[in-house]
């Protein structure tokens, strides 16, 4: 029941040679990365090693007691200390401080330099450990101390367990304030009939909060019971056959349906309080009782209940015994509610503590079961009748009462909760059964409508015949007459009989294609069946449907629970892709909806193969379409929605490829895109919650590890920003930042409050939204993160109690997809609602739900330029294949081709027109974590191949919005403060801008889809207009204030900020635009008394006024050809040869001013007042084929500026080019 814990044996042989060994192990204690105590466990990590040739011999025999018990060693503190076999790590040494027996004890400070009562070390690891023992002759074996425990809940530990090879340790973990001796033990049953055994106990504490004192252990007694003649070992009792077994505990597969607390008597205080929240659940006789409810919905309907058993895990307890039983509650509680006086709000107990007989509770215990000395073990309680009394009267499942029997010593157990920081420690009901035999009873009515009906999966009705293993006879009963040309392995199933699951017909070969036909109108299903021996993809085909006639098709698993079905409206073909799934029984039913025809049958073909490689050949070819007419005006709408509407095109279609899978299989882990790379973190395997990280590279299609986050994180999200990676999630609250600069991880300040479950992310304008469900609450919090200023901030709950959905970023709102909300039946969703990050405010339902329900998706959707797209999650318990994508601009879903593998649990991430789907869990019996990593590549763009980036306030204050060309697609890619002059990097990659959302106005930079906010200054003064050289090196920008401004240099990462242009100090340097071989700039000035261009070189000279105009001059922008100056002067735009000559101007209706160059050098872009409306324009550089882009009323639209991505064409007028260098901008 504890945790494996990996020891790295490469420092094996350096530690223990010598008498430096212990400075060795302190030494590297400090490099072991911090573990967060959690859901899903610890994952391994490294500290030095105990087997080497040069640890201790095997102890000497004791003395074997009265009970046939044998001493093998034994600790006390008193004398020599470490004594032989013993050893010895941190600061562990005698103490007299606290003494449990004798004159003295371990502490776990005691060579730390503290006196009594100090409060111990952070990053502290210290072991005490003996072995190894052998336990070959052993019939039984445990060891025990007596513990005093003083620590920060959660975060420092004691430690205590055994190995098998002194490398990996399975560990008990205890945490927390119980300031007083009890006695603890570890039973050894696991480590029986082996040569080589070591135990441990270990104390460990992270770096930050102290308790006073920490840890003192005293008396550590191994022992053994040795039979005359070796024993013989029998297995764990395995499943009878056809015999299922299902596992309720709070968290376990996303169950949640467990309601406890407990109930005290102990004083007036206590009578009225409820502990529905508390981590215990506490049995004292006669003085408090625990109060527990399991949901059977796991359970089909009918099942055969052989064998069930409650297991609850001891946190605390007492070297007495005392008898604890089980009795049946009779009344209704709430576990939020119930007191020792009340069941429930305004609702009395008969009498106090539920202990009225015949109204409270059952008078004979349903089971009764001693308990003592043993914490940290599991205590089993046969509760098998309760459980089948509660299947035959689901309405009389109230739940059960812990009772201390009466005359038991006054002692109290305390047992974990449901709401224990440690999942695997939750109450748990197994259930063992046998699956009903039913006969299937329609829900869907035989009446045609135009819209299915909803429900229209078969109920089971019990029958008592057994399911058989039937060989159908070659020859059929009927021969009908086929519409399609019957294949040579076609065969008809024998009728009547198939119509219920005991006639099932079957075996179906894989691949066979069968014949049936509906006799009559009694003639509602046909059954099959088909046996598989390994895991396997699942494809079934109903075809060749009666013209007239509706059937629909069912998956069901060998338990008879549905996998998945197929149910189109009317004539249509029905088909079934799941998997992989485990191997067993499957039955498929064909299900007769409307009309039916006896001479004409229908076509079933069941393929089951392995999860195929899927072939990178396009699914779908876009069929050309029309350019989009631009309609010359538009009515603003209140709402916001994306504001250009082209005339719809082919959804966006791609090619599924798998690519190299992760090193290690990982459920709901976290993933992001950064630098070209995936990064992919945490999760949960069969190890238990993950600390690790690996990057994929798509371009070797190769996995590289990297450096474990400081602790696991068994659900997380993950969101970049400023070129750092940030994780959140369960089971702790803590916020980690990853720089992948150097590797290493840092704890940033901690969520406010701690994730019970998954967590879903996003970011938006450099911030982090999360947002997750919080023990005991029933609504969905979010909250945001600032990484610049490592503040959290709280935001507007969202309405309801949402679980297991995900966060897509789409024109500046936050949209959540998906989940399960509770208090609906199925819990999941096709429910989209949206969050405005500007007004703080969510709408229910904003835009029209996905095509399928899912839940379990990753906690971050993947976005490509504004669409938001869906793959695979759960519906139910069915893994799902699909994908859909939903286009804001037509406000509509589409469907996708479907992924290779069915799955949920899996983390998305996109790079330029790829994603990357990536781990997660194809469902089934037991965990089948995966590794698959399955890549999505659009095969058409979704974004524009030179876009243009612009501001607007349409929305409210400036923020800025990228668009196609023509117009079409307007974007908003930030949120929040007012974000100004939006320029390209040279590469077209970045974007680069001015903000003021921290208070001063500084530069930064960000994809194109407003992600990954870089910080390049940190000046006190105003930093703005940042423009990027053409060759990658250098960004211009301007410092100062009215007055005082001046054009600057700096690094394309925001190193080396140095000044370019100097000045008496009342002058202005501004509007900066580079020449194409990146050596001069050219810039506004009111150096002559007015607003001027000048020109000036990188290094500093030849600074030369280019104009002397009448009015101002202002807003240059250099041609791609580096022939041409275009500026805004008195609202015209005008040209001029690069020296100042030969001036020119474009005149047009409005006022125009901030002109910018198409990457071609055909057309200019540029702002334009007319009438009470900013908007962009372009037009060719002769002054014709205007057109109104934006066309937005009553707003001002600015600042537009065009991307030249990568590949695009330039002519070379200063002779070489320099190089293009596409670089990092971060910090």
């Amino acid at each position: 029941m504890g945790r494996m814990m990996q020891i790295g044996k490469e420092s094996v042989v350096v530690c223990f040679r010598v008498a430096v060994a212990l400075c060795c192990i302190v030494a590297l204690a400090f490099l072991v990365p911090h573990r967060s105590e959690g859901q899903g466990g610890d994952p391994p990590f490294r500290i030095v090693a105990l087997n080497t040739p040069d640890a201790p011999g095997r102890s000497p025999s004791g003395e074997v007691d009265a009970s046939g018990w044998q001493t093998i060693a034994y600790e006390d503190f008193e004398g020599t200390f470490p004594k032989a076999g013993w050893w010895r790590s941190g600061h562990w040494g005698k103490s007299s401080c606290r003494v449990y027996a004798g004159s003295s004890s371990g502490w776990c400070e005691s060579t730390g330099g503290l006196s009594c009562g100090a409060n111990y070390h952070n990053s502290e690891e210290g072991w005490i450990v003996y072995g190894p023992f052998s336990l070959a002759d052993a019939v039984a074996a445990d060891f025990s101390f007596a513990s005093w425990l003083n620590s920060e809940a959660r975060y420092d530990y004691l430690k205590f367990g055994a190995s098998s090879d002194g490398i990996n340790f399975r560990f008990h973990y205890v945490s927390g304030e119980q300031p007083y001796w009890q006695t603890r033990s570890y039973d050894l049953e696991g480590y029986l009939g082996l040569s080589q055994v070591w135990i441990a106990i270990a104390w460990e504490t992270d770096f930050s909060v102290t308790y006073p004192e920490g840890l003192y252990i005293d008396n550590i007694l191994i022992r053994k019971q040795v039979a005359d003649t070796p024993p013989t070992y029998t297995p764990t009792p395995t499943l009878a056959p056809g015999e299922f077994e299902v596992v309720l505990q709070y968290g376990l597969n996303d169950y949640t349906d467990t309601r406890d607390t407990y109930i005290g008597g102990y004083s007036e205080s206590e009578k009225n309080t409820n502990y529905a929240t508390e981590w215990g659940l506490k049995v004292r006789p006669d003085v408090r009782s625990g109060l527990l409810k399991f949901g059977l919905g796991r359970v089909p309907a009918g099942a055969q209940v052989t064998l069930a058993h409650l297991d609850l895990y001891s946190l605390s307890g007492n070297i007495n015994a005392m008898d604890i039983e089980i009795y049946k509650v009779l009344r209704s509680w709430v576990s939020s509610q119930a007191t020792w006086y009340l069941a429930r709000t305004g609702e009395s107990w008969g009498q106090p503590g539920c202990s009225l007989v015949g109204t409270d509770r059952s008078g004979t215990p349903s089971y009764t079961r001693r308990v003592q000395g043993d914490v940290q073990y599991w205590y089993s309680w046969d509760v098998t009748q309760l459980v089948r009394d509660w299947l035959a009267n689901p309405a009389g499942n109230q739940g059960l009462l812990l009772k201390g029997k009466t005359g038991s010593p006054n002692v109290e157990f305390t047992f974990a909760s449901a709401d224990h920081a440690t999942r695997e420690w939750h109450p748990r009901l197994v259930i063992r059964y046998l699956p009903p035999t039913p006969t299937p009873t329609r829900t869907r009515t035989p009446t045609r409508t135009p819209t299915p009906t909803p429900t229209r999966t078969p109920t089971p009705t019990p029958t008592p015949t057994p399911t058989p293993t039937r060989t159908p006879t070659p020859t059929p009963t009927r021969t009908p007459t086929p519409t399609a040309t019957p294949t040579p392995t076609a065969w008809v199933c024998p009728e009547p009989g198939n119509n219920v699951w005991t006639g099932a017909c079957g075996p179906l070969a894989s691949g066979v294609t069968y014949y049936g036909t509906m006799e009559s109108e009694a003639d509602d299903w046909d059954f099959y069946y088909f046996d598989m021996a390994a895991a396997h993809v699942i494809d079934a085909r109903l075809e060749n449907i009666p013209v007239g006639c509706d059937y629909d098709l069912y998956l069901y698993d060998g338990a008879l629970r549905l996998v998945k079905d197929s149910a189109s409206s009317g004539n249509a073909n029905e088909r079934i892709t799941v998997g992989p799934v485990g191997a067993g029984r499957y039955y498929v039913a064909v299900a007769r909806i409307d009309g039916y025809n006896a001479s004409h049958a229908y076509t079933l073909r069941v393929d089951y193969a392995e999860p195929p490689t899927p072939t990178p050949t396009p699914t779908h070819t876009p069929t050309q379409t029309a350019t989009p007419t631009r309609t010359p005006t538009r009515t603003a709408t209140a709402t916001r929605t994306p504001t250009r509407t082209p005339t719809p095109t082919c959804t966006p279609i791609g090619v599924w490829t798998n690519k190299a899978p992760m090193s290690i299989p990982r459920d709901r882990p976290a993933a992001v895109a950064l630098d070209g790379k995936i990064y992919v973190m945490g999760g949960t395997n069969s190890s238990g919650a993950l600390a690790s990280m690996e990057v994929y590279d798509p371009a070797a299609n190769t996995w590289t590890t990297k450096a474990s986050m400081p602790g696991p994180k068994s659900a997380p999200g993950a969101a970049v920003t400023n070129g750092r990676i940030y994780v959140v999630g369960p089971p702790d609250n803590r916020l980690y930042e990853y720089n992948p600069a150097t590797n290493t991880w840092a704890t940033k300040a901690s969520l406010p409050a701690t994730p019970a479950g998954s967590v879903a992310v996003a970011s938006i304008s450099g911030r982090i939204f999360v947002t997750f469900n919080v023990s005991g609450e029933s609504r969905w919090r979010l909250y945001v993160y600032d990484p610049f200023e490592d503040k959290w901030e709280r935001r507007s709950d969202h309405p309801d109690e949402r679980s297991i959905a995900s966060l897509g970023v789409s024109n500046g709102m936050i949209y959540a997809v998906g989940g399960g909300l509770a208090g609906q039946t199925p819990q999941e969703t096709t429910r989209i609602d949206r969050y405005d990050p500007s007004s703080n405010q969510w709408t229910v339902n904003a835009v029209p739900p996905m095509a399928t329900r899912r839940t379990h998706l990753g906690a971050t959707l993947p976005t490509i330029y504004g669409k938001l797209f869906v793959f695979g999650g759960r519906d139910g318990s069915t893994a799902l294949a699909d994908a859909e994508v939903y286009d804001p601009w037509a406000n509509a879903w589409s469907a996708l081709p479907p992924m290779p593998t069915a799955r949920y649990g899996a983390a998305y991430a996109a790079l330029g027109y790829k994603i990357y789907v990536i781990g997660g869990n194809w469902g089934g019996a037991g965990g089948h974590w995966l590794t698959t990593n399955e890549e999505f590549a659009l095969s058409e763009p979704a974004q524009p191949e030179n876009p243009i980036a612009f501001v607007s306030d349409k929305d409210g204050g400036f923020e800025i919005y990228t668009m196609n060309p023509d117009g079409s697609h307007q974007l908003r890619i930030t949120d929040g403060c007012w974000n100004w002059h939006p320029t390209w990097t040279s590469d077209g990659k970045r974007i680069l801008f001015s903000t003021d959302c921290r208070g001063n106005r500084d530069i930064y930079s960000m994809n194109p889809d407003g992600s990954d906010w870089r910080r390049l200054t940190t000046a006190s003064e105003s930093d703005h207009r940042p423009f990027m050289s053409p060759d990658g090196g250098t960004i211009a920008f301007v410092r100062g204030s009215p007055g005082n401004e001046h054009v600057w240099l700096m690094n394309s990462d925001g190193t080396n900020p140095r000044p370019l242009t100097t000045g008496p100090g009342t002058e202005d340097d501004t509007s900066i635009a580079w020449s194409p071989d990146s050596r001069q700039i050219v810039f506004r000035s009111t150096r002559s008394g007015n607003w001027q261009l000048w020109r000036v070189n990188v290094d500093g000279t030849g600074l030369t006024q280019l104009t002397n105009l009448p009015g101002e001059a202002h807003d240059p922008a250099w041609s791609p050809d580096g022939s041409t100056i275009a500026f805004a002067s008195q609202g015209e735009i005008m040209l001029m040869n690069p020296d100042g000559s030969n001036i020119r101007t474009l005149s047009g209706p409005g006022w125009e001013f901030r002109p910018a160059w198409s990457p071609d050098g055909t057309r200019l872009v540029y702002a334009s007042w007319r009438g009470s409306a900013g908007d962009i324009f372009s037009k060719k550089t002769d002054n014709t084929d205007e057109r109104n882009l934006t066309n937005t009323p009553d707003t001002a639209d600015l600042d537009p500026a065009w991307a030249r991505m990568a590949g695009a064409p330039r002519t070379r007028p200063f002779g070489i080019w320099l190089p293009v260098v596409s670089r990092d901008i971060a910090r």
